[in-house]
């Protein structure tokens, strides 16, 4: 009883998505995103291809990339999506939409090679393709660590073992929030951990980064794991942590690295004081001593712009202008 409750709920919502998306029946790109967005990705293109062209050739590449990229999610390897492609890069050779569709060749070819031995033809081809087209765009950051993931994946298909995890060790370390990064099981070295700490606090994944820095004791790195207890209301314990930098109780490496770390971590500090003082004058003081004492450090800008401008809103301008000069 209860499968066929659940078979006539699927066939409701099937039917509620369907009437949705009818209610504009003429207007067939509205349709088209209508359709992919309720899963029936055949209605989606059957509905582009409906549109007159001659209406819309301003935007007539971009149909045909909206075409392939509905294609590319559910049929990769077919000869379908391979004459698109022919086509866009026939008709479309100027269009900006260019590195996209040869993106998406780079995958297809991927699809079809997949699996396969070491000397099928296609991996070949791959690699010809991933080489020609490296330089000749300007590739977005994102599809940038796509092209080096699809050329990892080749190079383990061609049995170049050690090039290929070199490159996916690459994306695991530099770029952790990205989609195709699985876990690595093979051991880093420090310096690559350390890098991979700081892409995973650079992009915010404070979870992560906390599971992977217990046990560190650097003192670069107890300030960013400080920073995120006061992020993540933990504020008494991270000051703690930064009052203990700041005095100089960690190992000392070199004096230039060791000002370093004293100089963000008073800045950190003080940067917190700001949610709980209202003395603006006394913060700014004490960023000037920062200055001051760690003429060298690097964030001296940011530190003296905050400290300049946290005295001119007490109108304290004589010691404003001390700072700027």
């Amino acid at each position: 009883m209860r499968f066929i409750v659940f078979i006539f709920f699927l066939f409701t919502m099937s039917s509620l998505a369907v009437s949705e998306c009818e209610i504009e029946k003429e207007n067939f790109l509205y349709l088209s995103y209508c359709y992919k967005k309720n899963g029936n990705l055949d209605l989606a293109i059957s509905n582009l291809d409906k549109i007159d062209e001659d209406g819309f050739e301003n935007v007539a590449d971009f149909l045909a990339y909206r075409k392939i990229k509905l294609l590319s999610s559910y049929k990769m390897g077919s000869n379908e999506i391979k004459e698109e492609i022919r086509k866009f890069k026939a008709t479309h050779n100027d269009s900006v939409l260019l590195p996209k569709i040869e993106l998406i060749e780079a995958k297809r070819l991927l699809a079809i090679s997949s699996g396969k031995p070491s000397s099928y033809k296609s991996h070949k081809i791959l690699s010809k393709h991933l080489q020609s087209i490296d330089k000749k765009y300007g590739w977005s950051n994102n599809d940038r660590i796509n092209l080096k993931r699809i050329k990892a994946m080749n190079l383990l298909n061609l049995g170049q073992y050690g090039q290929g995890n070199k490159l996916f060790q690459e994306i695991y370390i530099n770029h952790p929030n990205h989609p195709s990064v699985v876990s690595w099981t093979q051991k880093l070295s420090k310096n690559d951990l350390r890098t991979r700490l700081n892409s995973l606090f650079k992009n915010q994944m404070f979870r992560q980064f906390t599971k992977e820095s217990q046990g560190w004791e650097d003192p670069d790195i107890r300030i960013k794991i400080a920073l995120i207890k006061i992020k993540t209301g933990k504020r008494d314990e991270g000051r703690r942590i930064l009052k203990n930098i700041s005095e100089g109780n960690f190992k000392s490496t070199d004096l230039f690295t060791d000002n370093e770390i004293i100089a963000e971590s008073l800045y950190q500090l003080h940067v917190d004081d700001l949610k709980t003082s209202k003395d603006n004058s006394k913060i700014a003081r004490n960023l000037k001593l920062i200055l001051k004492n760690y003429p060298n450090y690097r964030k001296r800008n940011d530190v003296a712009y905050l400290s300049a401008r946290l005295f001119t809103l007490d109108k304290n301008y004589l010691e404003a202008k001390q700072v700027y000069n």
